[in-house]
């Protein structure tokens, strides 16, 4: 009779601790939803504020794509000319490739399309931008977000609203002889914004 009462007494301690892990588990499932849902917004908004504050649009995508969620033949320069070289700045999501002096309150700041950003519309063309940007600029930009080189790829994203001047076109060869076409916007950083992960 004792050890039927121990087994009912530890059935019932079982079911309360899962009950309890369960509700603590959905309890912190909540908070981390409600947590990603407040960066996103916040994300959201500032880019938002970049993007109205210059009148930069990100139109220029679903023209090269045609609104097709991939695109393998080549972009021209002459089709980039058109969505981004002319009055309006254009909205870039991307990541921070490379950072070079330009003058003394200049860097030349090299952005480049990341993997997160590819996710919604993929070109066969590598796309780019290499912008003059102000030092105090990127300066505390990179201060705030010390972490942004850190997950290449992954958490580095940026969105940068830009007014481009003109379009260069290289080419780069990898150890099989696969050629990549790369298109470079060169102007002028209007603004950035840091996204991290998150896909907009």
């Amino acid at each position: 009779m004792l050890k039927r009462i121990i087994w009912i007494c530890f059935a019932i301690a079982l079911v309360a601790w899962l009950v309890q892990s369960k509700i603590e588990n959905d309890r912190i499932r909540g908070e981390k939803r409600a947590e990603n849902q407040r960066v996103l917004n916040e994300i959201k908004t500032r880019v938002s504020v970049l993007e109205k504050s210059s009148g930069a649009s990100s139109n220029w995508v679903s023209s090269l794509s045609n609104g097709d969620q991939y695109r393998f033949k080549p972009i021209l320069t002459i089709e980039l000319e058109k969505v981004w070289v002319n009055n309006s700045p254009i909205l870039f999501f991307g990541s921070l490739k490379d950072i070079s002096t330009l003058d003394d309150a200049h860097y030349k700041v090299t952005f480049e399309r990341s993997l997160w950003s590819r996710i919604g519309t993929m070109f066969d063309t590598e796309l780019q931008l290499s912008l003059k940007a102000e030092k105090e600029t990127i300066d505390k930009f990179m201060s705030e977000n010390p972490k942004l080189l850190e997950d290449y790829g992954f958490n580095n994203g940026v969105a940068v609203t830009a007014k481009i001047f003109e379009i260069d076109a290289n080419q780069i060869s990898n150890a099989e002889g696969v050629i990549t076409e790369i298109k470079i916007g060169n102007g002028e950083l209007l603004g950035i914004v840091f996204t991290g992960d998150v896909q907009l």
